[in-house]
């Protein structure tokens, strides 16, 4: 069964599946949804893709082959490759599991899967009998990338449901190490003005005010999070090592707002921050595009900058917080933010500013 690795698949049905039945046939497991709801009389929802196939037929052995004969390769959320019947063509790839680079091939490489099933030794279409495996495999991956632009993996208008777990709880002195929604390859999060995407928490009596861990993108691939509706997170999007477009969200009732670590240098436009502690915060040499914000009525710093930390700043919004710009930097220019009506307006941080400057 695909899915991840390649791992044998047993399924047993007295009397409904043959016994003793042995395929090399290829079956993913999300076709065990549409599969199992054929079985219990259901029916699978008409109004999304659905990407599983039913495979009961082949199962019950009404038919030799499987529904399906491709299945696109993902490692995270970036597609690396596709296998096509006994092929894998693949455009990237890692040589293990912990091995952090990556490796992305101008030409595809492919595997013979019969007679190279541990894919040692690819083989250049340029060079082999079976070049012509490159076409049915490529059209899998043109019409699965056409699918994903038709249907986004999350749709506007689409509400996600936030079931906090223990393990995510935030408490004031404690971080938790583990996060809601952790992405290391690509998010697109694509919300319209008319249809946003919302994120919902399942509320419970023992629910405290903060009760998720919020959205970390972390050395992530190009991203986009635009029009969503998110509060109650201790970081509603965290950017380490990354520069997504965050646009047009709505923040509000979080502890902090969008913090960026180690490099980040995303763009972050036109966004809304409301109620929480903490805006927007830029630590260890990210230097993002501020354009078009409104971040207002927190308990503290409305925009932090540290001393390692370049952003530019275009045409925000910044009122109603205890401080309006907490900053190291002396030269960050700031004649086109409009900081009124702070308890303080700008505070310079460290020995090169002393006192608060009004």
């Amino acid at each position: 069964m695909e899915g991840s690795l390649r791992v044998p698949f047993i399924i047993r049905w007295p009397a409904q599946i043959p016994a003793g039945k042995v395929s090399d046939e290829i079956v993913h497991e999300m076709d065990l949804f549409p599969t199992f709801a054929h079985v219990a009389g259901g029916k699978v929802p008409s109004d999304r893709v659905i990407d599983g196939v039913n495979q009961y037929d082949f199962f019950a052995g009404k038919q030799q082959k499987s529904n399906r004969e491709s299945v696109v390769i993902y490692l995270g959320n970036e597609i690396f490759g596709v296998k096509w019947r006994n092929w894998k063509m693949m455009t990237k790839e890692v040589s293990s599991a912990w091995d952090q680079e990556v490796k992305t091939y101008s030409v595809p490489v492919f595997y013979d899967l019969y007679t190279d099933p541990k894919e040692e030794y690819p083989t250049d279409p340029r060079w082999i009998e079976n070049g012509w495996v490159r076409w049915p495999a490529g059209k899998v991956l043109v019409d699965h990338a056409a699918s994903l632009q038709k249907e986004p993996p999350i749709r506007p208008g689409t509400q996600v449901n936030v079931l906090p777990a223990e393990g995510t709880k935030i408490d004031p002195e404690y971080l938790s190490s583990q996060t809601e929604l952790l992405v290391r390859g690509k998010l697109e999060i694509l919300g319209t003005e008319d249809a946003p995407v919302r994120f919902v928490l399942i509320e419970r009596n023992d629910l405290e005010e903060i009760a998720w861990s919020g959205i970390t993108l972390d050395n992530a691939a190009q991203s986009r999070i635009q029009y969503t509706e998110l509060e109650r997170a201790d970081i509603a999007i965290r950017v380490v090592d990354s520069s997504p477009e965050i646009k047009a969200n709505k923040i509000t009732r979080c502890r902090y707002g969008i913090v960026m670590q180690q490099q980040s240098h995303p763009k972050i436009l036109d966004n809304l921050l409301s109620d929480g502690e903490g805006g927007i915060f830029c630590w260890k040499g990210s230097n993002p595009f501020l354009s078009g914000n409104t971040i207002q009525d927190h308990d503290e710093e409305a925009i932090f900058v540290d001393i390692d930390s370049r952003p530019r700043l275009d045409r925000n919004f910044v009122s109603g917080n205890a401080i309006g710009l907490a900053i190291y930097p002396r030269d960050l220019p700031l004649d086109s933010v409009s900081v009124t009506d702070n308890i303080e307006n700008i505070r310079f941080l460290g020995r090169q500013g002393e006192g608060v400057v009004e």
